[in-house]
């Protein structure tokens, strides 16, 4: 039996948003809530997996928010409406219009989850009572968008800043504005009370100011923080809060501005601009913070400030994959950053050191090396102690992106090819990394790396349509296999033959032979380019992706498919799996991963189960054939899909014993019915059983019941022609009857003759 696979985990992208108000946290059960194009996504913070979606059907949402309490989703969409669900069971509960004039771009609750707040591109802020379900406030004053909303935690007062640099005090006993807040000179970017006569700001002038609520419009105290802040949070048991900002760093300070603890192992400089590695919001959850950085990776931060898990919220394009035991796999995103992440809680590490893509990875024990667009290649290997990937070396000596990389079965050399069309063998000594070797054999860039399972051989597969043979030791050209019509994408060596597979951008798989230099097998079917190739463990099968986002797999012995995984929307790049393939790993342009479990000896077990039931039932259907229980042997036979058997039942019953057994069986039993007459009314010797099982079955079901099935139409279509010669035979039979009625009639006796 061939190999068979099925989806066990799938890691896709989960948010597209950039804005703070683009995600929230639900502490009470522990999930967090995305914006993702024209849907929400539920993820579930234990375990990194994506619990449910609420989709809006093209309706694209601009922003959401959580209740204080945890119970109530609140999420805005473009189309102007508002929508409110219950976190636990995501059902719909409200819907209304915002009456803004353009998107919503910040929502937020009273401490007593009575009051939302919606803060539109207007200009204007609306209070909304979700209890009784009015608006109640409609807060006009503002220039420019809305930036931060923030409710007193005991009044009912509210504060709004603009694009005015200016924050206002609402009273919404009054309606009107009782203070106005204007010290800073940028964009406020958070405002949070930090007890009920004091509040601070933040903005990207890189201050946090100090103000007193009911004194004065002056600011206490400024408070430098050397950075532009994006957002923060109060922590009210320690008298402290936690900034994030441009330089992608939580830093704890206490309430008179000094610094007290920062995150660690991160960059305490701050760049000019925000980059990939920068903060934009980070919100209070169990044990710690959630922050998330400008590549929409969420961060869980713990008390200490110490990152613990990473959840990668949209990943562009997987370029490549590569195991690091049973439970983690490194992965190379197209960015310039790797993630190594863990199949069981989802949650992922983020390695950043390239300062390109980062295009090529491979694993061997607790070591990694990963090639990049900058034209270079890392060596990371697993600190013992904190469990966290550093980088122990960096090697140049590529020209051009390093494409292709893969470690020698014992761990102490690996092999790497680039675009600069060059192949080089690399040395591990602890951790020192030396070129041993540097071949040039290919016209076009190299794309494609295999070490023969003895570590004698390496192969290249390149551009220029020809994948080269080396020996290990030396670097020594042994053969050149041409035949591919486009460039070669990928090579594998068999595990058990002395035979290496190459796939093109041909779409053909072909099978070469090490000594004889020649191809020995062409595997088509394939009519887009095969991008990976890996063998199964007995070297029987051949497991391919391609650019249409499918995995195939392959048998050798009859050079053809024998099964395909649709896998992705888009090509599927890579694909690796474990030493006995009992796990695999796709990965794709459409920025899905997804993990196959083997299931081979699970499908073979339920074949073998139903093959047994079927053996089983088809007895009963005989023991019933000779007790003359027919009808039984009829539903039996039709569930078994036998036509044959069904027909015999039939022919030992009479017109009236079908007539009252038809009607009785069930719909999905008279369609499959109506399917087998299909077939027997081609047939003059069970035509006439046919057309009475067909007419006792339409006028037992009504015509609505009918026209549901799918099956109908084709099945009509196949009974029309055969009946309609039969309506006319029988019209031929009956004008000839008559005339032989006439030719009767008009017969008379002769007289009987005297003798």
């Amino acid at each position: 039996m061939s190999l068979k696979y099925r989806e066990k985990y799938r890691f896709g992208p989960f948010f597209t948003g950039k804005e703070r108000g683009d995600c929230a946290y639900c502490e009470l059960s522990d999930r967090l809530f995305c914006i993702f194009g024209d849907a929400v996504t539920v993820i579930d913070m234990k375990s990194g997996q994506k619990e449910n979606e609420i989709s809006f059907e093209g309706d694209l949402v601009s922003c959401l928010q959580i209740s204080k309490d945890g119970s109530i989703l609140v999420v805005a969409t473009r189309s102007g409406l508002l929508r409110q669900y219950s976190t636990e069971e995501f059902q719909l509960e409200r819907t209304w219009k915002c009456l803004h004039n353009g998107p919503v771009r910040v929502l937020a609750f009273d401490p007593t989850s009575t009051f939302l707040a919606s803060g539109g591109s207007d200009g204007t802020v609306k209070i909304w009572d979700v209890i009784r379900k009015f608006c109640t406030h409609n807060l006009k004053e503002h220039e420019g968008l809305i930036q931060t909303i923030e409710f007193h935690p005991k009044k009912l007062h509210v504060l709004v800043s603009c694009n005015s640099h200016k924050i206002k005090r609402w009273d919404l006993l009054t309606s009107s504005v009782v203070s106005v807040y204007d010290s800073h000179v940028s964009n406020v970017s958070a405002t949070k009370f930090i007890d009920e006569d004091h509040f601070i700001s933040s903005g990207r002038d890189s201050v946090v100011l100090k103000w007193a609520i009911e004194e004065n419009e002056d600011v206490l105290e400024t408070l430098p923080t050397y950075e532009p802040i994006e957002d923060m949070i109060v922590l009210e048991n320690e008298e402290a809060y936690l900034t994030v900002g441009v330089r992608g760093q939580v830093r704890k300070w206490n309430l008179d501005g000094k610094e007290i603890e920062k995150e660690a192992n991160r960059r305490d400089k701050t760049p000019e601009q925000p980059d990939l590695e920068s903060y934009v919001k980070i919100i209070k959850c169990k044990n710690g913070a959630i922050v998330l950085d400008n590549a929409q990776n969420f961060h869980q931060i713990s008390e200490n400030l110490n990152r613990e898990i990473t959840l990668n919220g949209n990943f562009e394009e997987v370029i490549a994959t590569a195991w690091l035991s049973r439970e983690t796999f490194a992965a190379a995103t197209n960015s310039p950053e790797i993630h190594v992440r863990n199949l069981k809680n989802g949650h992922a590490r983020v390695l950043a050191g390239h300062s390109h893509a980062v295009i090529s990875i491979d694993a061997f024990g607790k070591m990694i090396v990963s090639g990049s667009r900058d034209n270079s290649v890392k060596l990371w290997i697993e600190n013992e102690e904190s469990g966290i990937y550093e980088n122990v070396a960096t090697v140049g000596g590529h020209m051009g992106a390093v494409t292709g990389l893969k470690f020698f079965s014992n761990g102490e050399k690996f092999v790497s090819c680039s675009e600069d069309k060059t192949v080089k063998l690399w040395k591990v000594e602890g951790e020192k990394v030396t070129c041993c070797w540097t071949v040039y054999d290919h016209e076009k860039a190299v794309n494609g790396i295999a070490i023969s399972p003895n570590n004698a051989l390496i192969a290249s597969a390149g551009a220029d349509k020809k994948c080269v043979l080396y020996r290990a030791e030396d670097g020594a050209k042994i053969a050149e296999f041409e035949g591919h019509k486009k460039g070669i994408w990928s090579c594998a060596f068999s595990p058990v033959d002395q035979v290496i597979a190459t796939g093109s951008a041909d779409g053909d798989i072909r099978i070469w032979h090490l000594k004889e230099q020649t191809c020995i097998k062409a595997l088509e079917g394939s009519d887009c380019s095969v991008l990976d190739l890996i063998w199964s463990k007995s070297g029987d099968d051949l497991i391919s992706c391609g650019s249409d986002g499918v995995v195939r797999i392959w048998s050798l012995q009859n050079a053809q498919q024998t099964e395909t995984l649709e896998a992705h929307s888009e090509r599927c790049w890579a694909i690796s799996g474990l030493e006995d393939l009992s796990l695999i790993i796709s990965a794709g342009g459409d920025g899905q991963i997804v993990v196959w479990e083997d299931c081979t000896e699970a499908v073979r077990e339920e074949e073998q189960k139903k093959l047994i039931e079927q053996h089983m039932e088809m007895q009963t259907m005989n023991n019933m054939m000779q007790t003359k229980q027919f009808k039984k042997a009829l539903e039996i036979a039709v569930r078994l899909g036998k036509p044959g058997a069904a027909m015999k039942a039939l022919k030992e019953m009479s017109k009236e014993d079908i007539n009252e057994t038809v009607p009785i069986l069930k719909s999905s039993t008279k369609m499959k019915l109506l399917e087998f007459c299909t077939t027997w009314n081609k047939n003059s010797k069970t035509a006439y059983v046919a057309q009475i099982t067909m007419a006792s079955i339409f006028k037992s079901m009504p015509l609505e019941e009918l026209l549901k099935d799918f099956s109908l139409r084709k099945n009509v279509e196949g009974l029309l022609p055969f009946t309609d010669r039969y309506r006319r035979r029988i019209d031929n039979l009956k004008i000839q009857s008559r005339f032989a009625s006439f030719a009767i009639s008009t017969v008379k006796i002769a007289p009987q003759m005297e003798t």
